[in-house]
């Protein structure tokens, strides 16, 4: 005679058993999703091979269960261990970090330099037309969107390389211009490069650097943006006595300067570990963590727990992420944030700096 579980199971692919769901869909071996169980509860299947499926199916789930708990500890642990640690060994743990986030920043010189020479208010006939700086402020908005996505996917190091590049071959256009409206073709060429650099470092230095250290890193842009303003004043005001067309030549021509030294070292700068684990690149990420953080003072282990922190909270993003659109960042809760990110950005152009 059949026995009563026998019977009771029912022809779908994917049937209920009190405690447990199978499911048989896609797979040769059923799938079991299971809260908790007792192995005796096992003696009421009839073959052999359906009992080891089953057994299998539990241990992978209870395994997997604990693995899952044992990585959250982890990662509290450290997150609790970043808050308590103190500027000066945030800095000391943490110089790889540090350097690499300063070095990448520079582009941001050279676009306070650039941004500069196209000042409306400079005394240079050629510069008159306010429509050359706007033109290159409309070529930064398309950078600006433009590099969310190309970071994201190739990567920051990558995506810098490329925007670096194709800035080198944009110089052409402005050096050679042959009247101001190539001149302004140029400009808009070269904006959209300055985009991503406003933005790319920026998010560079916040995935690379600690808690601690992000606000100054981070801040640290805006120096660079002050001291390619410097140069640029200084480039220019040189060049003031001219009256050939070198006067406004070598001031664009000083811009190839920039590049080739930050692509040499964008070269050898590390991926930023948040975005490797965004990619579920977990061994590169852990390399890469591992050239930013001082090994001497970093176990292996801390690593690992490093790695499962990001691992976790870029989980928990997703999860927040899942069904949301952009017409979210006003609804609730989220309506402040984005008010507050606006009102903090918006008094860089609202103190003056626009006039």
């Amino acid at each position: 005679m059949k026995s009563s579980n026998e019977d009771s199971v029912q022809p779908s692919d994917e049937r209920q058993e009190g405690f447990l769901r199978v499911s048989s869909s896609t797979s040769s071996k059923p799938v079991y999703s299971i809260n908790s169980i007792n192995h005796d509860d096992l003696l009421g299947y009839q073959t052999a091979e359906e009992s080891a499926d089953l057994k299998e199916g539990i241990d992978h789930c209870e395994s997997t269960k604990g693995t899952v708990q044992d990585d959250l500890h982890q990662a509290q642990l450290v997150a609790e261990e970043e808050r308590g640690t103190t500027f000066l060994k945030s800095v000391k743990q943490h110089r790889a970090a540090v350097a690499w986030s300063v070095l990448l920043s520079t582009a941001i010189i050279m676009e306070g330099y650039d941004m500069k020479l196209l000042d409306p208010s400079m005394p240079s006939q050629l510069l008159r037309s306010a429509g050359l700086s706007n033109g290159a402020s409309f070529g930064s908005l398309i950078g600006l969107y433009l590099n969310g996505h190309v970071s994201e996917r190739l990567g920051f190091q990558k995506a810098l390389l490329l925007s670096l590049s194709l800035m080198t071959a944009a110089v052409f256009i402005p050096f050679f211009a042959p009247s101001v409206e190539v001149l302004l073709v140029g400009q808009i060429c070269q904006g959209i490069h300055w985009g991503v650099f406003k933005t790319l470092t920026t998010a560079y230095a916040a995935e690379v650097c600690p808690l601690h250290l992000r606000g100054y890193l981070t801040t640290y842009v805006n120096v660079c943006w002050v001291i390619g303003q410097f140069l640029s004043v200084g480039v220019l005001r040189a060049m003031a006595d001219r009256t050939d067309e070198w006067a406004y030549r070598i001031p664009f021509a000083i811009q190839w300067i920039w590049p080739g030294p930050l692509i040499i070292a964008t070269s050898f700068a590390p991926e930023s570990p948040w975005w490797c684990v965004r990619k579920g690149r977990i061994a590169d990420a852990k390399a890469n963590l591992g050239r930013l953080v001082d090994s001497r003072t970093t176990s292996a282990k801390s690593l690992d727990n490093m790695v499962n922190l990001m691992e976790v909270t870029v989980n928990q993003e997703g999860e927040a992420r899942t069904g949301q659109h952009y017409l979210d960042c006003f609804r609730g809760v989220n309506r402040c944030r984005a008010i507050i990110a606006y009102c903090t950005c918006g008094i860089q152009i609202l103190s003056g700096t626009g006039l």
